[in-house]
C-alpha cells in the first residue's frame, strides 16, 4: 500500500478532536509537484469518505490546480481518486 493511501485511511479514521490538527500537518503546499498532488489527492478522499464538512476547500485546491502549468495535467488524469 503506498503512503498516501495511508495517510487517506488515517485522515478517514482519526478521532474528531484530532482530525484538524491532522489535516494541518498534512496538507502540502506551494511549490507543487505530482507528490505533493497525489498526497492531496488521497487525503481529500479521506475526508470524503469521513463526510468533511470543510471538504469544499480540498476539492476547490484541486481545480484550482488543473491550470497549473506543472502538475494541472497530473491532476486531472488522477482525479478519479475521488470518484472510486
Amino acid at each position: 500500500m503506498d503512503a498516501v493511501v495511508c495517510v487517506a485511511c488515517v485522515v478517514n479514521k482519526v478521532e474528531a478532536q484530532e482530525l484538524e490538527q491532522v489535516v494541518k500537518q498534512v496538507t502540502p503546499q506551494a511549490p507543487w509537484t505530482r507528490a505533493k498532488v497525489d498526497l492531496l489527492l488521497w487525503m481529500t478522499k479521506g475526508l470524503l469518505v469521513r463526510g468533511y464538512s470543510n471538504l469544499q476547500e480540498y476539492v476547490a485546491l484541486l481545480c484550482t490546480l488543473l491550470g497549473d502549468c506543472a502538475v494541472g495535467h497530473f491532476v486531472a488524469s488522477n482525479f478519479e481518486v475521488l470518484l472510486r
